[in-house]
């Protein structure tokens, strides 16, 4: 009788440790959530529960829960989240401060609201849904365990400071939905290499990229108007900048503290440079036309100038050297991949026919590898 007795407490014991290893899949009890009725549906205002693996239940008192509510589960030190199909809606700051480490946006949901994971610091890891339309302010300040993201091609607008003191985060790709970079997106984003972005965005914003401080090297976008205040401010690794013939304004500060900053080519001749000696460092050596914006800065605030000619046929990106990169944007400009601004498809008209088609890219190419 005594064996039978502990055969039944080992099996209990077993029985009660197996289903804590898989807790995460057991919906958490509705005195858990507190929430509200809007249209029918269930908003879920805040989470009162204990447990650090919450797996949010697909109907509350009846109804479908579709939005989570702001702030709802912020400040709750959760340590795993699952979230129903159902959810549409996710508030300003939903997810704020918590200890996750991976997160699944549901399909349904189109926006990703202010402050949504700000300050989950162990975030490494999330899924946006190709529906994704937009990007809040602040949306991922702080998650410094991200060190790639890719945002989808659904994405059309990305708000201030997104990626804001993301300081682990490496690589970011950028689709061509994104018209501008706005203020402080990647600021501080110390760990910062990689940025794969398209040619149609036309303006950075203010501090954009700001104490980006592992950044060599970047390529601007061709279609680039604007470069704003402090832009890559204390970018102390970058060592060269091509700024290419369509920006129209480079302002206070744009490259102010980039120590290694050596070469600078100003493409435009008339691109209004602002007027301060910490725009440029006079450590950098300016690249332009004679007499032109940047001549003139540098002669005003001490720095070496070098006089480069107009950019010759076949220079499609304006950097005064022909390259297998010339040769691939004629080859999407005659893929009607890419608009062209005048001077590009001038560059790229190699053989003077008034359009610009894939034997122009190909006598490019040649011409880069020194074979004509």
């Amino acid at each position: 009788m005594k064996k039978q007795t502990k055969r039944i407490t080992a099996i209990f014991a077993a029985m009660v440790l197996l289903f804590s290893c898989f807790s995460v899949a057991v919906f958490a009890a509705e005195s858990d959530f507190e929430w509200s009725e809007t249209d029918g549906k269930a908003v879920i205002t805040r989470y009162v529960g204990t447990s650090k693996n919450v797996k949010v239940p697909r109907t509350l008192g009846g109804l479908t829960v579709t939005e989570i509510g702001s702030q709802a589960f912020a400040y709750c030190g959760i340590e795993k989240i699952e979230l129903p199909d159902t959810i549409e809606k996710i508030g300003d700051g939903a997810f704020r401060q918590n200890f996750f480490t991976s997160f699944e946006i549901p399909p349904k949901v189109t926006e990703i609201a202010a402050n949504t994971f700000c300050e989950c610091h162990l975030l490494a890891s999330i899924n946006l849904n190709d529906g994704i339309k937009s990007i809040g302010d602040f949306a991922f300040q702080d998650c410094n365990a991200l060190t790639k993201i890719v945002i989808p091609d659904s994405v059309e607008k990305l708000g201030d400071a997104v990626f804001y003191s993301c300081r682990g985060l490496k690589s970011v790709v950028i689709p061509e939905s994104i018209g501008d970079i706005p203020m402080y997106t990647f600021f501080a984003c110390s760990e910062l290499t990689d940025v794969n972005w398209h040619d149609g965005i036309t303006s950075i914003g203010e501090a954009a990229f700001n104490q980006c401080g592992s950044l060599k090297k970047i390529e601007l976008p061709l279609q680039l108007v604007s470069i704003g205040n402090r832009a890559f401010g204390l970018c102390t690794a970058l060592k060269e900048i091509i700024i290419p013939e369509s920006v129209e304004t480079i302002e206070a500060g744009a490259f102010r503290d980039c120590g290694v900053l050596k070469k600078v080519v100003v493409a435009n001749p008339d691109c209004a440079i602002y007027e301060d000696e910490n725009t440029i460092l006079k450590s950098a050596v300016l690249y332009g036309l004679k007499d032109s914006t940047a001549d003139k800065y540098a002669d005003k605030y001490g720095l070496d100038f070098i006089e480069i000619e107009i950019p010759m046929v076949g220079d499609v990106d304006g950097n005064f050297s022909i390259t297998a990169a010339d040769a691939r944007l004629a080859l999407r400009i005659s893929a009607k991949l890419l608009v062209p601004s005048e001077a590009q498809k001038s560059a790229a008209d190699i053989d003077k026919s008034g359009k610009v088609n894939a034997s122009d890219a190909r006598k490019i190419l040649r011409i880069a590898a020194q074979l004509d």
